[in-house]
């Protein structure tokens, strides 16, 4: 765990060059470069991750395991029992490293909402993938550009500018896989953003002389989505990541605020909303269906004993201007590294769980999984 993680605000970094792009820093520099900045040289350990984020990490962990023949056994059972303890394991591991944050709000990983959920979830997927592989006669795990199956493939590009680690690379059937934690969308099977990543997968493999002609998704709740992908296809994503990519480092040495880019699609599950100053001057009470309720204000009285009331004058952010309340916050998440908010700071509530503005004040009710109080920084005179 930081020894600096706290709920100051955290200073943005200064944008720094980066000489190679991943599907995930591509996919935030599409929609904003401050984001991809972050992603790419930020302290993550500032910010508290979301509970489903921290568990998606130890599903991938496990997939991964189970998929490189480390889960011990012969039927499914003992597969999935493995797994489990796997799975409890990375957690415990994930959760002591994690903002302070979420110690404050959980009193251990297994505490986390939907906890059991995901590890049943990786138990199964991870018997699957073990089910597979006993039955390859003769299978082997490859971590080259050679024929088989590549778990976790590491690929660069001819040109070393863009890197990428597949979760499953098989040559023998022409065919990239990646797994998602979460379950599929109401519209499409898969999305543009994964279909973007799928594509860039098969042009990092097609630039190690792997030949892949489809892409599939596999998620925890084991549906199965399979899209083709051509040559061309990968090739132009290919094109595409490295001019986002020149993009990006136009804006190298500059201030972190010079990349950004706020809108209601590009700050939707951002991390630096917290800090980004260009979201708190954007920001419209609109925002609120595509990337939460956030609002800035300044603290006019704090009420309340083990849950807390904070009455403040709100400025801005997606929340109601004027008077407003932020009710049901547990004493010890604003405790636990300081003192309370006092009356004249200035603070940022993210990720409150929704809004009543009906009347005055407008009530902006705390959601433990996901809500966190900031304090701004003082401005020197």
């Amino acid at each position: 765990m930081s020894s600096e993680a706290s709920m100051l605000v955290p200073t943005p970094p200064t944008i720094k060059r980066i000489e190679r792009i991943s599907p995930t820093l591509y996919e935030a520099a599409m929609k904003c470069t401050s984001r991809a900045a972050w992603l790419a040289g930020g302290d993550g350990k500032l910010v508290p991750p979301h509970p489903r984020a921290l568990l998606g990490t130890g599903v991938h962990a496990v997939l991964e395991r189970a998929r490189a023949g480390g889960v011990a056994g012969t039927t499914e059972d003992e597969w999935r029992s493995g797994a489990e303890r796997f799975f409890d394991e990375k957690m415990r591991q994930l959760f002591a490293a994690t903002h302070p944050l979420l110690h404050a709000k959980f009193d251990g990983p297994d505490r986390l909402p939907f906890y059991n959920l995901f590890r049943a979830r990786a138990a199964q997927m991870a018997a699957d993938a073990a089910a597979s592989l006993s039955g390859r006669a003769g299978h082997a795990i490859a971590r080259s550009s050679g024929g088989g199956l590549a778990v976790e493939a590491a690929l660069v590009s001819k040109d070393g500018r863009v890197a990428g680690r597949a979760d499953v690379l098989d040559s023998a059937n022409a065919t990239v896989i990646d797994y998602k934690t979460g379950a599929a969308g109401d519209s499409d099977p898969v999305t543009e953003s994964e279909l973007r990543q799928l594509r860039l997968y098969a042009y990092l493999a097609n630039q190690n002389g792997i030949a892949i002609a489809r892409g599939v998704i596999e998620r925890a709740d084991r549906s199965r989505a399979e899209v083709p992908i051509s040559a061309q296809d990968a090739a132009e994503e290919g094109r595409r990541a490295l001019v986002v990519l020149d993009g990006y480092n136009q804006h190298a040495g500059k201030p972190f605020e010079s990349g950004a880019s706020p809108s209601p699609d590009a700050c939707r599950f951002c991390p630096c909303i917290p800090f980004c100053e260009a979201f708190w001057r954007t920001a419209e009470p609109q925002w609120i269906g595509q990337c939460g309720t956030h609002v800035e204000g300044v603290v006019e009285s704090v009420e309340g004993g083990e849950l807390v009331s904070i009455n403040l004058n709100a400025t801005r952010g997606t929340g109601a201007n004027g008077p407003a309340v932020v009710t049901r916050l547990s004493r010890e998440w604003l405790t636990f590294s300081g003192a309370i908010p006092q009356p004249q700071q200035t603070v940022r509530v993210t990720d409150a769980a929704y809004v009543e503005e009906s009347t005055a004040p407008a009530v902006f009710r705390a959601d433990r999984v996901t809500t966190a109080v900031w304090t701004v920084r003082s401005q020197a005179p």
